[in-house]
């Protein structure tokens, strides 16, 4: 039987390298699932200097986020990339505008995200992720206008606590079981005392430290997850 000619997907990766790996394997276990066999997606990855991000967030520099993105999309679309695929909820404050007047599809990493909670037919949705996405950035703009549903975030000090663990354990591939706890802890309170629904994984590295297994009373939206599926979704459906 001939193997089938898959798309590819050109991954703007990270922020960090801790989630460009899981998120590559979960494409690629995506495409296994529809397609059987060993059957794995095309692929093209564009990595970014982490430090190189980070020192330019601090900074405010948007726009030179923006032109850097730019440079990684650039350097796919000219390997052939048919898709382009950001996996970082915070780049999204810029991935819009980078991929506009391209003549390459792009998935939003609200896209799923976005129809996964409507499919839910939740109403009260709480959300972790940097600072950034968790201070009204543009993901959490995105949802609460397309789905209608009431966005909640923690506390000023639970922020704080949610990012750190993002930026000094997460990004670099490691997590201490008391911030696993923290993490549920902030959880479940906002369902108690909030009406939390649902959770939304903001920040893609938060699926290396809890998942639905780990709240099971809680909808648990994984925007990484939920883009690979998506991506693997768009490949399989144009199989030549």
């Amino acid at each position: 039987m001939p193997h089938p000619i898959l798309p590819t997907i050109g991954i703007v990766a990270g922020s960090s390298h801790a989630i460009t790996g899981p998120f590559y394997d979960m494409v690629n276990e995506a495409v296994r699932r529809r397609l059987g066999g060993k059957e794995i997606a095309e692929t093209l990855i564009a990595g970014m200097n982490y430090g190189r991000l980070v020192a330019m967030i601090e900074a405010g520099d948007w726009e030179g986020i923006e032109d850097y993105v730019s440079s990684k999309v650039d350097s796919l679309c000219a390997g052939g990339a048919e898709l382009i695929v950001g996996t970082s909820n915070t780049m999204h404050e810029v991935m819009p505008k980078v991929m506009e007047g391209r003549g390459v599809p792009y998935l939003p990493i609200t896209d799923p995200l976005c129809a996964a909670i409507e499919a839910s037919g939740l109403e009260r949705i709480a959300l972790f992720g940097t600072m950034t996405t968790m201070s009204g950035g543009r993901v959490m703009q995105e949802v609460q206008e397309r789905t209608g549903v009431a966005v909640l975030v923690p506390t000023d000090a639970e922020k704080e606590e949610i990012s750190r663990v993002i930026y000094e354990e997460l990004v670099e591939s490691f997590f201490l079981p008391a911030s696993k706890q923290r993490y549920l802890e902030i959880a479940r309170r906002l369902a108690r005392e909030d009406g939390a629904e649902g959770l939304i994984l903001g920040c893609t590295e938060i699926v290396l430290l809890i998942d639905q297994p780990d709240l099971p009373e809680m909808k648990v939206f994984a925007t990484a997850r939920l883009q690979a599926e998506a991506a693997a979704d768009w490949a399989v459906g144009r199989v030549a």
